[in-house]
């Protein structure tokens, strides 16, 4: 029963994160590396969104904010993250999003953009893999 419930989650989630995008007038632009650079050091502020044992196993980019949006099930409490990240992130100030791959991302900047104040949401959609694969530097999770 357990296992037919949390199928039935991931299927409603992957539905959800497919046919989002044909629903939704997003305002949410795609970055690569260079760019997420830039707006680094514009005062953005970079979100991983990923789980700490993803931060574990591949390390972060420096001076990024690691707030995990999904759990290991895909469940996720929105509202809790948005408190996290007020201790860091206001509307005013540019949001860069970044997961593993890019899916976690796109659902989350769609999401922000549909049901918060924040108006320059990026998202990054090579994720850390990309990052990795260009040969970027990540530090150590801690």
């Amino acid at each position: 029963m357990i296992r037919l419930y949390q199928t039935s989650k991931r299927y409603l989630l992957l539905t959800t994160l497919v046919l989002l995008p044909c629903f939704v007038n997003a305002d949410v632009d795609n970055i690569d590396s260079s760019q997420l650079l830039e707006l680094k050091a514009q005062g953005a502020v970079v979100i991983d969104v990923r789980r700490s044992d993803e931060w574990h196993k591949t390390g972060v980019i420096e001076d990024t904010h690691t707030v995990t949006f999904f759990d290991k099930y895909g469940g996720f409490d929105a509202d809790k993250w948005l408190r996290e990240i007020a201790a860091f992130a206001t509307p005013d100030k540019p949001v860069v999003l970044i997961c593993h791959a890019g899916v976690r991302s796109l659902w989350i900047a769609d999401w922000m953009d549909q049901h918060t104040e924040f108006n320059q949401i990026y998202k990054h959609p090579p994720g850390i893999s990309g990052w990795m694969y260009e040969g970027r530097p990540l530090v150590g999770y801690q």
